[in-house]
Order: C-alpha cells, then structure tokens, then sequence
C-alpha cells in the first residue's frame, strides 16, 4: 500500500511499535472504502466506475421502484456505488446510476447494459463516464 525507500537508521524505526500499530490502523480504517482494491490471485486490481443517465418511460414513473429496479438486474459481479437525481423537463427526473465494476471482468460493461435493456420502465440511457478507481 504505502511506497517507502529507507536507509539504515530508518528502516528500525518501522519495527517501533507505535509506528506499527499506527499503520495497521490506518490500513484498517481505510480498507473498509468502496474503491478498495480487489486481491484476486496475489494481485491488486481496481475497479471501474461506470456513470450512466438513466431516462425513465414516463414522468409517472416512480423512481425509487426504478432504483430497485436497476440494482435487482445487474449481474452478480456488478454494484451499485450510488444514485443521483436530475431533472431533465416537464417533470422528467433522470437517475445517474454510479455502478462499479470488476476491472477483469471482460465485457462486463456490455453486460449490464444488456441487463438495463430488459428493464421495461428505462426508455434509453446512455454512458457519461466510465473510469479506473
């Protein structure tokens, strides 16, 4: 996790054991965050974070069903990070759904926006960032 070119001197330092303890804290603390990494086969590997703008069919549909929605078909390995709200016109609020994905998964993207089609309250949507975290 943490880079550190010691010399001599330095490297007891890091046998202290306040050092130590303060380490493991803070390793602790942290590793509990979304973007932690995945360990998969002694290797790191990030995540990627997938906004999509989610329009509904109709003003009247009701978001949170659609938020349901949209976590119930995402495959297995995909996560919902959180929603966001935008209105658009006339009433029409978008749902900006930040999704996480597995950095390996190969095609992972395409399969959950496969799995957005099949929902039947979604008109269109469309991809606004897809990045590493």
């Amino acid at each position: 996790m943490f880079g550190v070119n010691l010399l001599g001197d330095q490297r007891s330092r890091l046998r202290d054991p306040l050092i130590t303890s303060a380490v493991k804290s803070i390793t602790l603390k942290y590793s509990q965050f979304v973007f932690t990494p995945i360990i998969k086969g002694g290797e790191r590997l990030a995540r990627v974070l997938v906004s999509l703008k989610i329009f509904p069919s109709d003003v009247n549909v009701g978001l949170d069903a659609l938020k349901k929605k949209i976590e119930d078909c995402l495959p297995e390995f995909a996560s919902v990070y959180k929603f966001e709200e935008e209105p658009i016109a006339f009433g029409l609020v978008a749902i900006i759904a930040h999704l996480l994905v597995p950095e390996d998964k190969a095609g992972g993207i395409d399969e959950v926006e496969e799995a957005l089609k099949k929902i039947d309250v979604i008109s269109n949507f469309q991809t606004l960032t897809i990045r590493r975290v």
